[in-house]
């Protein structure tokens, strides 16, 4: 289409495509399409974190990091992930955006381009373990490091699939208004925390003068 050309419908490859082939064009380059276009384009250029996935995506990757953990297990060295009880969510994103465990001791390491969003995520599970942080469903450590919510039709870590399969331990708080009640009262929290950090700094600024 973008050259102008159509296909040789002739060809096994384009044969069944005949009938559908006019309406396909037609769709293409309706306003409707083009603005669907636009609007990817814009989503794409705000991506800060891309995958090390290639065409095979995570269906293809997984078993190939569970083989290097397994291989590591066997020799001796237990992975950090495993070591640290990662979830399997956070460590899937951490390999797939090209985080990386050493063979010899186990650690982790990334490069630059993930490094703010995986010192977060250390960051993260410290207030989780101290209780100042508190994940709920797919507002997690994760979540918390990447600074960006999740989309509702598919999960950071997995295949294409929703929160209710992603999230099964919370899958009683989806129509739950607790959730909502602890939501409102951990954003009243920050605030409130935000309020008396303010107040400090100016009685401390006034004490200064």
């Amino acid at each position: 289409m973008k050259k102008n050309e159509t296909p040789n419908f002739s060809t096994k490859a384009y044969v069944k495509l005949r009938p559908f082939w006019d309406e396909f064009v037609q769709y293409k380059t309706s306003e409707e399409s083009e603005a669907i276009i636009r609007t990817n384009k814009e989503n794409a250029a705000k991506k800060k974190y891309h995958h090390h996935l290639g065409s095979g995506g995570y269906m293809s990757a997984i078993p190939k990091w569970e083989r290097m953990e397994r291989e590591m297990m066997a020799r001796g060295v237990v992975p950090q992930t495993i070591q640290k009880n990662w979830a399997e969510r956070w460590k899937k994103w951490l390999y797939g955006h090209g985080g990386t465990v050493d063979p010899i001791t186990g650690l982790l390491d990334w490069g630059l381009e993930i490094s703010r969003a995986a010192e977060r995520l250390f960051h993260a599970r410290a207030e989780v373990a101290s209780g100042l942080l508190k994940p709920n469903r797919e507002k997690d450590e994760l979540t918390y490091a990447l600074e960006h919510p999740e989309h509702g039709g598919r999960t950071r870590g997995y295949r294409a699939v929703s929160w209710y399969h992603s999230f099964p331990a919370n899958r009683g708080t989806y129509r739950s208004h607790q959730r909502k009640k602890e939501e409102e009262a951990e954003r009243i929290r920050k605030l409130e925390e935000f309020v008396h950090s303010s107040q400090e700094r100016e009685r401390s600024r006034e004490e200064w003068m």
